[in-house]
């Protein structure tokens, strides 16, 4: 059973029942058309979307090298045009390891089952920074 209405996503499924197109713009534009200087956290929650926004946000993560919290829902992920594996290469390509939330919130590189599904995401010029 659904139990969130308010979800949205680009993947089509029989739960979908109304369809919009919408008009967007890549972080990459948006950020260039209003002049920032620094990003330090992106949250990535957009179900099934992850890899056309992160390639939409490429000379971002390479200037800026911000953290990235992502949500990887494998149901939806699997219903989409682009895998896990994928979305997993392209951030290690931009030199971006994954970690894990514990139960204490620190941050390892191992998962436990009762973790959720969202994971960090840090640039290797970040490794040797405290958080």
């Amino acid at each position: 059973r659904d139990r969130n209405k308010g979800t949205v996503s680009i993947v089509r499924d029989e739960r979908n029942s109304i369809q919009l197109k919408v008009s967007s713009i890549t972080l990459d534009q948006y950020l260039l058309d209003h002049n920032f200087q620094k990003i330090d956290l992106i949250k990535i929650d957009i179900e099934g979307g992850e890899y056309l926004a992160l390639q939409g946000m490429k000379n971002s993560l390479k200037e800026f090298h911000p953290q990235l919290l992502i949500e990887f829902d494998e149901d939806v992920i699997s219903r989409s045009k682009y895998s896990t594996a994928e979305i997993l290469n392209y951030l290690t390509e931009l030199n971006y390891y994954k970690f894990y939330l514990d139960a204490n919130g620190e941050l390892t590189e191992h998962q436990n089952k009762s973790q959720s599904k969202n994971l960090i995401f840090l640039h290797e010029s970040m490794l040797n920074t405290p958080l």
